[in-house]
């Protein structure tokens, strides 16, 4: 293999690793593109999908949850290297020697050379708030964020780069303009990318909600699928083609659901008034089931409602008030086919499917 191949090999080996890891942004997904265009950079790039098939499927929350670090990538990739070098009966030959000697370079270059600020950027700082809290927060760089009940999220702004990571509830970001340092959330593996925007991030489990009430907002999500083991259980959760991204630009009045399973589901319309609409106590459902609904009141009340799994499939659409935990499920009662029952000292409240009287001849 001359040089010049080994360098076209390298380069999309270096090019698939990255976009696997489903780090790219918009700007260096457009680079990839036009490098594509190239006939003998298409060719490399299909070469390299055959090694990189062999990565197989990943944990869901166990892999693409958590962010890595540079030295936790590097340490990916090696491992990768050493399996395909070491694995009996595998070919690796010149490609994957060019791939991992060139990737170690370009990787070992970036680190070195980074930017001091860059290496040693901010700690994340834990932000959270109990059943029925809401907080409203300045970060360093002007935006504001507002944790609505029962939300955790770490932040972390620096001069080249701010970054989120929203854990679990709901949060509204007014993000302040720096063309310098983008701000991007991550949310299991979804990703949330802005320059100065105000957005709203509902996430519950692995299943994010974003809609937008100001400026433009990306969102990328994984393409993934269920994968079955021998016994026919899902076990595992196993990215398509093991690389490529689903990604929408959200604008205000937008929203869409990216969720494990499904990726990023289609665009939604949503009122901009409506958009976080429960920092003013007010909870708003369009054909939302009642397991949602419920969930919700949960970050609310100082007691727990519980649901049957019945009665969780039935869907109610409204705006209702969140002060008063007590008085909506009441309502839900005169709405919907459900019956309240509570427990003496009131701390348990169970909800669940009403049985229609019998009607005889």
């Amino acid at each position: 293999m001359s040089e010049v191949k080994e360098t076209v090999a390298a380069t999309a080996h270096y090019w698939r690793a990255l976009r696997d890891d489903g780090s790219l942004t918009a700007a260096a997904e457009k680079e990839f593109a036009r490098w594509m265009k190239n006939p003998v950079h298409a060719a490399a790039y299909a070469e390299a999908e055959i090694f990189w098939r062999a990565l197989g499927s990943v944990e869901f929350d166990a892999a693409l949850d958590r962010p890595q670090t540079h030295e936790q990538r590097a340490l990916g990739i090696s491992s990768l290297v050493n399996f395909l070098w070491g694995t009996p009966g595998r070919r690796v030959g010149a490609l994957a020697a060019a791939f991992a000697l060139t990737f170690a370079t370009v990787l070992i270059f970036a680190l070195v050379n980074q930017p001091a600020g860059e290496r040693r950027a901010p700690a994340f700082e834990s932000l959270a708030t109990a059943r029925g809290e809401t907080r409203a927060v300045t970060l360093s760089d002007g935006s504001e964020l507002i944790l609505g009940p029962a939300t955790r999220v770490e932040v972390s702004v620096g001069r080249q780069e701010r970054r989120a990571r929203l854990l679990v509830g709901d949060a509204y970001f007014n993000i302040a303009t720096d063309p310098r340092a983008p701000f991007s959330v991550t949310a299991g593996a979804a990703r949330v990318e802005v320059i100065g925007t105000a957005f709203d991030l509902r996430r519950r489990g692995n299943r994010l909600t974003v809609a937008v009430a100001a400026g433009e907002v990306h969102v990328s999500h994984p393409q993934v699928r269920r994968q079955t083991n021998s016994t026919g259980q899902s076990d595992a959760w196993q990215r398509v083609n093991n690389s490529l991204l689903q990604a929408v630009t959200l604008h205000p009045g937008q929203s869409v659901v990216a969720a494990q399973g499904i990726g990023l589901g289609p665009i939604g319309r949503i009122d901009v008034s409506d958009v976080a609409a429960w920092r003013q106590g007010q909870l708003v459902y369009k054909n939302a089931r009642l397991e949602e609904i419920i969930a919700d009141l949960n970050r609310y009340a100082d007691f727990t409602i519980s649901l049957t799994k019945p009665a969780g499939d039935l869907e109610l659409s409204g705006t209702f008030s969140a002060e008063d935990p007590s008085l909506l499920l009441h309502a839900l009662e005169a709405a919907l086919p459900v019956q309240i029952t509570n427990t003496p000292d009131g701390k348990q409240v169970a909800l669940k499917e009403a049985i229609p009287p019998q009607s005889y001849p």
